[in-house]
């Protein structure tokens, strides 16, 4: 059968061709039955331009939030005395950067919903990139084909996040020293939940670990170092133990860190060599390995606010940049980490066979027709 491709426009036509057709049966059957008078006239002509201004209305409002928010954060941390700035050399929009959200902005606009800057100048690392990523405040139609979607039995988009998320991304350098079997993710419970959803080696190629403390003669010697609120998974116990250092339980894992403001913000890091976004493949990064932070925005939208949530938060990126990079694998992590490779490729293959097997045997009346000797 056929398939709506765009079924968002698919949705905002039908719903308003419905609604077109409901206002004539109105005007024609309970009104003024067979007669369309100069006020239903009227009416009739102004609701077009009623829809445009009130969609442009619902737009600058949620524009104009989406600006403020950029700005708080900015604010906050891309300042001389910030983080970004004391580990960076080099702090601002892309090469080629578009218009920022207000005249003098680092950061500039990839679009209504959606803000980036770029950062460069560190060892261990090509670019980085901290993505500002709102939810939907300026198309009222596609939150009402998303809301339409979601009352569907089996839902085609996956559900929305209510939260704005601010996302830091360090590529690193090919000369990093960092060997396939590197991979980690850490987070909360429900944020490693939803990276598991869509990061593929988290789920096939990690196991959850437990960090514990190492120190032989400490009273604390052979306890867990995380909170239960997190959960880390890595490609070996190993790896785990070298990552998950004091400092970052005490920026973010540790019992006291989860429990803060800024641990409540705190949704995943991952580190893995397997992005393929169309932002990398324009920049020249597919492949490379690369740090991934997300953390949830706060709802105030002050400097105040933005530096309560993610001040203790991105201190986690230059720390761990640098631990990565130090890490060296031992033969028999090297080891696993090709075999965990090696079973996930044949289950992809097999996976694939059978697709295509599927297909070989569909039917189809359009399908074309073979020679047919009828001869008997």
């Amino acid at each position: 059968g056929r398939l709506i491709k765009e079924r968002g426009v698919f949705a905002v036509t039908a719903t308003f061709s419905v609604l077109a057709y409901v206002w004539l049966i109105f005007i024609l059957v309970w009104s003024t039955p067979n007669v369309i008078t100069p006020v239903e006239g009227a009416a009739t002509f102004l609701l077009f331009p009623l829809l445009i201004a009130g969609y442009l209305a619902f737009y600058v409002v949620g524009d104009r939030k989406n600006r403020a928010i950029v700005r708080a954060w900015e604010e906050a941390h891309a300042r001389p005395d910030g983080v970004l700035m004391k580990n960076f050399a080099i702090v601002g929009a892309g090469p080629e950067a578009g218009a920022g959200p207000y005249k003098g902005s680092m950061f500039t606009r990839e679009g209504p919903d959606e803000y980036r800057l770029y950062a460069t100048g560190r060892r261990f690392v090509k670019a980085a990139v901290v993505t500002l990523k709102m939810r939907n405040r300026t198309d009222p139609f596609a939150l009402f084909f998303r809301y339409l979607d979601s009352k569907n039995k089996t839902p085609t988009l996956p559900p929305a996040d209510p939260h704005d998320t601010c996302v830091v991304e360090c590529v690193m350098r090919d000369d990093a020293g960092i060997s396939p079997g590197c991979g980690f993710a850490f987070g909360t419970t429900r944020g490693m939940a939803k990276l598991e959803k869509v990061a593929d080696d988290v789920a096939r190629l990690m196991s959850v670990a437990v960090v514990k403390h190492r120190d032989g003669s400490g009273p604390l010697a052979g306890t867990k170092k995380t909170s239960n609120a997190v959960v880390v998974k890595a490609e070996s116990s190993e790896l785990a133990s070298d990552v998950v250092s004091d400092v970052v339980c005490e920026l973010a894992l540790g019992e006291a860190a989860a429990s803060s403001t800024h641990g409540k913000h705190l949704l995943h890091a991952h580190c893995a060599n397997e992005a393929t976004t169309a932002e990398y493949n324009r920049l020249g990064l597919t492949g490379s390995w690369t740090i991934r932070f997300a953390f949830r925005v706060p709802k105030r939208v002050t400097a105040d606010a933005m530096r309560e949530a993610h001040g203790e938060l991105l201190k986690l990126v230059p720390h761990l940049v640098d631990r990565v990079a130090r890490v060296r694998l031992s033969g028999a992590q090297k080891e696993l980490a090709e075999k965990r490779r090696a079973r996930r490729r044949e289950e992809d293959a097999s996976k694939n066979r059978k697709e295509n097997q599927a297909r070989s045997v569909h039917w189809s009346p359009y399908d074309p027709v073979g020679v047919v000797n009828a001869d008997p």
